[in-house]
C-alpha cells in the first residue's frame, strides 16, 4: 500500500512540476515582453478591475456612481476580491499572473489524483494529468484577467472534497464542498443552477461507490450553496431592487443569443456574418446602456428592458431560438458566447 502511495505521489509531483514549467514559461514571456496589456485585458477585465480597485482602495464594492453600481450587479464578487488582494499591495496584474501559474498548475494535479481515485489505475492518473497540463486554454488563461481559471480551480477542489467525503464516509469534506461550490457561484454566476445538479451528482457518486446516502448532510450541503447564492441576490435586491445573483444572464441573452436569432432569420447569413453582427450589436448596446444610465434610467428598468426585448425576440421564432441554443451548446469551441 505504501508503495502505491509513493508511486502516486511521484506522478502528482511530476505532473505539478511539468504544469508549473509550461505555465511559468508562458507568463514569463508575457511579462518580459510587456505585452500583457494587449493580450490579457478585455472589456470584461476592465469591469473586474474597476470593482477590485473599489474593494482595495475604497473599501466598498461599488462607488456612488450609476456605472459602478451597474457593474456591481453585473459582476459577482469572486474574482474582484481575488484581484483586489494584489491591487491592495500595488503589484497587480503581474503578481496575479504568477499566482495564476501556481493555481493553474494545481488543476492537473487534482485532476490526476481524482482519476486515480475513480479508476484505481496509475495510467489513468498519468494520462489525465498530462492532457490537463497541456490544455491550451488553461495555459493561456494564466496570463488573462478572467474568472475562468480561478473558477476551474475552486470547482475542482469542491468536486474533490465531495468525492472524498462520499467515498470515505466523511461529513466535513462534503459540507466544505457545499461552501466551495457556493463560492463558485460568486466567481462565475452561470453555476447558479449547480446546487440542483449537485443533488444528482451526490446520488450518482454515492450509488457508484456503494456509499450510504445521508439525507441530513445532503440537505445542509445544498442549502449552504443556496444560502450563498440567495445572500448575494438579496444584496442586489437591497441596492438595485433586482433579486438576482447577476444580471449577466440578461445581458448575454440580449447581446448574443437574441442577435444570433435575428441574424439567422436573414436571407443571407453565415458564421462570419453572425459574429460580425454580434460584435457590432454589442458595441451599439453598450453605448445604449451607457447613454441610458447617464440620462437617469434606473438599473432595474434597464435590466427589465433588456429582458423583455430578449424574450420578445426569442419567442418570435422558437425554432430559430432552439437551433441557436443547440448549436452554441453542442459546439462549445465555436460558441458565440
Amino acid at each position: 500500500m505504501k508503495k502505491k502511495h509513493y508511486i502516486l505521489a511521484a506522478i502528482l509531483l511530476v505532473v505539478g512540476i511539468f504544469s508549473l514549467l509550461i505555465r511559468g514559461s508562458y507568463v514569463n514571456i508575457l511579462v518580459n515582453e510587456n505585452n500583457y496589456k494587449e493580450t490579457s485585458i478585455n472589456q470584461d477585465s476592465h469591469e473586474y478591475i474597476h470593482l477590485a480597485k473599489n474593494i482595495a482602495n475604497l473599501k466598498c464594492y461599488a462607488q456612488n456612481s450609476i456605472y459602478s453600481r451597474y457593474l456591481s450587479v453585473l459582476r459577482t464578487p469572486g474574482f474582484p476580491v481575488f484581484y483586489a488582494l494584489f491591487e491592495y499591495f500595488g503589484t497587480a496584474p503581474v503578481s496575479l499572473f504568477w499566482t495564476q501559474v501556481v493555481v493553474g498548475a494545481c488543476i492537473p494535479v487534482i485532476a490526476a489524483l481524482l482519476a486515480f481515485m475513480i479508476i484505481k489505475k496509475f495510467s489513468a492518473s498519468i494520462v489525465t494529468g498530462f492532457l490537463s497540463s497541456i490544455s491550451t486554454s488553461s495555459i493561456f488563461l494564466t496570463g488573462a484577467i478572467m474568472v475562468d481559471l480561478l473558477f476551474a480551480f475552486v470547482f475542482i477542489v469542491g468536486f474533490f472534497l465531495l468525492y472524498f467525503g462520499i467515498v470515505h464516509l466523511k461529513k466535513i469534506p462534503i459540507l466544505i464542498a457545499g461552501l466551495v461550490f457556493g463560492i463558485c457561484s460568486l466567481i462565475k454566476p452561470t453555476t447558479i443552477i449547480w446546487p440542483l445538479y449537485s443533488i444528482l451528482i451526490y446520488f450518482f457518486l454515492s450509488k457508484a461507490n456503494k456509499a450510504s446516502i445521508k439525507y441530513d448532510i445532503l440537505i445542509i450541503f445544498v442549502m449552504v450553496q443556496i444560502a450563498i447564492v440567495a445572500g448575494w441576490g438579496l444584496r442586489n435586491f437591497h441596492t438595485e431592487r433586482i433579486f438576482t445573483l447577476s444580471t449577466i444572464g440578461t445581458q448575454t441573452l440580449r447581446h448574443y443569443l437574441s442577435v444570433e436569432v435575428i441574424e439567422l432569420g436573414k436571407e443571407k447569413n453565415s458564421p462570419s456574418t453572425i459574429i460580425k453582427s454580434i460584435k457590432s450589436e454589442q458595441k451599439r448596446l453598450r453605448r445604449e446602456v451607457q447613454l441610458a444610465l447617464n440620462t437617469g434610467t434606473s438599473i432595474k428598468k434597464l435590466h427589465d428592458t433588456q429582458l423583455n426585448e430578449s424574450i420578445n425576440i426569442l419567442f418570435s421564432n422558437l425554432y430559430r431560438t432552439y437551433i441557436c441554443y443547440r448549436r452554441n451548446h453542442s459546439c462549445p469551441k465555436t460558441s458565440l458566447e
